[in-house]
């Protein structure tokens, strides 16, 4: 049985679909903007969330292979950090850990050439710092004054 809408009910239906004819596109757009706004934010998180595991595995190995004392599996992990993953805090550590270890096995070159980098792609002023002092005492090592009073402020 089919029961008939009284007038009150039959005036509601019109004005909804009335207001729906005026504004249903522009709420349907707005629910869409929306939607892809939420699922664009949720992808770019889960991508970060990708690129922070995979550089933390790099990390890691780096960490393993400075332990070891491998000085040819340091050089190619961080270089695959920094090729990879130039921006992250994972690569400014990697950067400092990879010269500490330069530093221990007598190749200042390679000590030297791992700070300067953290110091011209670090995003961090702390590590830059740290890695501008470090280098410093590398340079002063090697009888460098000149660059290693360069790099610190002075009066």
């Amino acid at each position: 049985m089919a029961s008939h809408l009284d007038l009150e009910e039959q005036e509601q239906l019109d004005q909804i679909k009335h207001f729906w004819k005026q504004y249903g596109d522009a709420i349907t757009w707005f629910l869409i903007v929306v939607l892809a706004a939420y699922a664009a934010w949720n992808g770019y998180n889960y991508w970060q969330r990708r690129e922070a595991a995979q550089v933390a595995v790099l990390f890691d190995e780096l960490e393993r292979s400075v332990d070891a004392g491998e000085t040819s599996r340091v050089e190619r992990v961080f270089a695959d950090i920094k090729d990879k993953f130039p921006k992250t805090a994972y690569a400014q550590q990697g950067g400092l850990l990879a010269a500490r270890h330069f530093h221990d096995k007598t190749k200042p070159d390679q000590a030297q050439a791992a700070l300067r980098w953290v110091v011209d792609n670090s995003t961090d002023p702390g590590y830059q710092a740290i890695a501008k002092l470090r280098l410093a005492a590398v340079l002063m090592d090697a009888k460098d004054y000149a660059g290693s009073a360069s790099l610190l402020p002075g009066e």
